[in-house]
């Protein structure tokens, strides 16, 4: 770890533009992270930040919240919606059964408690997605009956926060079985705005693009989607995306081809089951965060720094983070996200890595998930959940049930959760 002269203090900490969320997530100070590149389960044990620093931060976080969402307007080509992602509800957030009491609930109730609500349930809190080809050749459509959304709010100290995550999932409703599916997690004060910004604007800047890129394929139409709605983003002058940003993951079936394209530590596994029934996880997409030997190298290229947050009277501790200055300006856990263009010139970037794989017959289903999932629930655990319900939605809410728990049981999170969104999809 890198040491400074100038340390920063505790006046630059609470300066930063992060939310509650992002200093429980990002600026706990512990040994070791559990975000290191491959990484698919949590630490053991990590001790928690000085209580007394930690409520004086939180009670800051919330006022400063408050402010930014009582001032912010949304652009009027983009509703304001609830950022459920699109998440179900049988269970609540806990995973105890609901009862029918609760299910008669609004939903926005619902969401504002804390409790899972499903593509369906939430459907009326977004504006539908459609991207058709000028051609009339197929329709793109979002479509909630075949797969599993699930998402569930965090929680800080029992009391539920706002989620920002966010989700989508489309298919080709006309030549062809093709479908489109991703995961979105914001992180910073307009953390879910950009999550709205991105579910909303990404997957019809990739459409337009595969339809309008003279057959340069998909992996050219991911690339460019991702660069276009990062420049979209940061030309919109009703969210502030300096010091805001989200990172992506989603997954493109096209023909027999599956294509992944991911920026930042946002996950999709692909599940397997043998003709012996053994079933694995296997990993599309690799989290993207300065501890990559590729990912230091172009921050420092760049001219930003690589290092841990450092507390006066603590040392430094907690992941490494990209820095512009010196401890002085940045300090972001991720090194791509679209978003967070404060950083873009010393190397963070919305470029995605995009794989191709050839669909097998042992391919069962894709899934896809935010880090609050995959922080408790491990890529083999989250296939044995997909294959053993072998339904995508029953899917999608074990497993957001069981990281919930998980995060539960963890007590040296100090009554932190982090929000959950799940995304199964049959391959």
């Amino acid at each position: 770890m890198r040491s400074y002269s100038a340390p920063i203090s505790h006046t630059h900490v609470s300066g930063r533009n992060h939310t509650t969320r992002e200093h429980h997530r990002h600026h706990q100070h512990y040994p070791q992270s559990s975000r290191h590149a491959g990484a698919s389960t949590p630490p053991a044990g990590k001790p928690s930040v000085d209580a007394s620093y930690a409520r004086s931060r939180q009670r800051q976080d919330h006022r400063h919240q408050q402010q930014q969402q009582q001032h912010w307007r949304p652009p009027s080509s983009a509703r304001m919606r609830p950022k459920s992602g699109s998440g179900t509800g049988r269970h609540s957030s806990h995973g105890k059964t609901g009862s029918s009491a609760a299910m008669d609930r609004p939903w926005e109730e619902r969401l504002r408690n804390g409790e899972l609500l499903s593509a369906r349930e939430s459907r009326s809190s977004y504006e539908a997605s459609v991207c058709n080809t000028t051609a009339g050749a197929s329709s793109w459509q979002e479509e909630l009956r075949s797969a599993g959304v699930v998402s569930a709010a965090g929680a800080e100290q029992g009391v539920s926060k706002t989620n920002q995550d966010a989700s989508f999932f489309l298919r080709r409703s006309r030549g062809g079985d093709d479908w489109v599916a991703g995961v979105i997690d914001g992180h910073g004060m307009s953390g879910h705005h950009v999550a709205s910004f991105v579910k909303q604007t990404l997957p019809r800047e990739i459409l337009e693009q595969r339809r309008s890129s003279n057959n340069k394929g998909t992996r050219h139409a991911l690339a460019r989607g991702f660069e276009g709605t990062a420049n979209k983003l940061r030309r919109n002058r009703n969210i502030s995306s300096e010091e805001s940003g989200a990172v992506v993951a989603m997954c493109i079936r096209t023909g027999q081809d599956l294509y992944a394209a991911n920026a930042g530590d946002t996950r999709a596994v692909l599940v397997t089951s043998s003709s012996e029934g053994k079933v694995r996880g296997e990993a599309l997409t690799r989290d993207h965060t300065p501890a990559l030997a590729s990912e230091k190298e172009r921050i420092h290229r760049n001219g930003g720094e690589v290092a841990p947050t450092y507390i006066p009277g603590m040392g430094f501790g907690g992941p490494l983070r990209v820095w512009k200055k010196k401890q002085l300006a940045g300090g972001l856990a991720v090194s791509r996200a679209i978003g967070d263009s404060a950083l873009n010139d010393v190397g963070v970037t919305p470029q995605p890595e995009v794989i191709k794989h050839r669909v097998r017959p042992c391919d069962k289903y894709v899934v896809i998930a935010s880090d609050g999932c995959w922080d408790c629930v491990t890529n083999e655990r989250a296939a044995e959940l997909a294959v053993k319900h072998g339904n995508p939605e029953r899917a999608s809410e074990a497993i957001v049930k069981e990281a919930r728990r998980n995060w539960q049981q963890d007590g040296t999170n100090g009554g932190y959760i982090d929000d959950i969104t799940c995304v199964v999809a049959k391959v």
